[in-house]
């Protein structure tokens, strides 16, 4: 989409086409007025240009709960209540009632779908301890080493075309970990109730992985072996073991397969039998996080 304007009131009905809960009026200062307004999906990415020529406020409420702007040029000032935002950096324009002003101004925004947002932070954020917090305008700033990352992934969105399907999954991954690490948006995993019992509770766990190792056993039923919630078994082990149950559970069956490899006849047994018989899937997958924990192929370890 792109609008190109200077009447006032198709440059209203664009803004509001692209964030619904926002309006736009115009200052009746005299001084000429122009709008400029694009909007791309690329992914889960929204990329948009605002251009202003003249000035304009907007208020309402902004739609977008993860959205990143660049200011290009001009002048903007943008308030959430209370909460004036530094625009003389790259920030995090979130959710909520807000008023803004744009003077002769330019900016850039990218605008990521939160269920997509939320899916790509926790794997990067499996075993931390650390998680995602919805974003607020208190959480918009980023710091001085924080802002020059954003503008370097920024640019590479700013010039993909969209034609290369690999090119797009790398930068969505890119922009996921920028924000992650440029911007005040993690805290600590807090303990859900009942985390006073977990020592006994990830024995308990923890036996239930040994007994069944072979087993297609799930998160669940290991929970309601070491008779607590999901929530509280995960915390349990990301805080004792710095790993998930699901990490754990796969980690204690590589070593299985590990194991049985080194003990076997090469003639007698294949690596796919061995693995298939631990109950993990994707061979692929297997070969290279074997490597990594063992140093070596499973062909290599069977051949032994």
């Amino acid at each position: 989409m792109i609008v190109d304007t200077s009447d006032r009131d198709v440059a209203a009905e664009a803004l509001s086409r692209s964030f619904p809960g926002l309006g736009l009026s115009p200052s009746p200062d005299g001084r000429p007025f122009r709008f400029f307004h694009s909007r791309e999906q690329r992914g889960f990415i929204t990329y948009s240009r605002v251009d202003v020529g003249g000035v304009i406020h907007s208020s309402g409420y902004y739609p977008d709960e993860f959205a990143l702007v660049r200011r290009l040029g001009g002048k903007i000032a943008l308030e959430y209540g209370p909460e004036r935002i530094d625009t003389t950096r790259p920030y995090l324009r979130p959710q909520g009632q807000s008023v803004v002003r744009f003077e002769d101004s330019r900016a850039e925004l990218i605008s990521l779908q939160p269920a997509v947002v939320r899916r790509l932070a926790d794997r990067h954020l499996e075993g931390s301890g650390r998680k995602l917090l919805s974003p607020t305008a208190g959480l918009s700033k980023p710091s001085p080493h924080g802002a020059r990352l954003w503008n370097a992934t920024a640019d590479m969105v700013a010039d993909d075309d969209g034609a290369s399907p690999i090119r797009a999954s790398v930068l969505q991954d890119l922009v996921i970990t920028t924000l992650l690490v440029a911007f005040p948006v993690l805290g600590d995993v807090s303990p859900p109730v009942g985390a006073n019992v977990l020592p006994r509770a990830l024995r308990r766990a923890v036996d239930y992985i040994d007994e069944h190792l072979a087993e297609p056993i799930s998160i669940t039923q290991i929970a309601e072996a070491a008779r607590v919630s999901v929530r509280s078994l995960e915390y349990g082990f990301i805080r004792q073991f710095g790993v998930t149950p699901s990490r754990h559970l796969r980690e204690a069956r590589m070593r299985q397969v590990h194991a049985e490899l080194r003990d076997s006849d090469p003639t007698q047994t294949t690596v796919a039998a061995v693995v298939h018989r631990w109950g993990i899937g994707h061979l692929g997958r297997f070969a290279a996080e074997y490597r990594a924990q063992f140093g070596e192929n499973p062909s290599a370890t069977l051949g032994r």
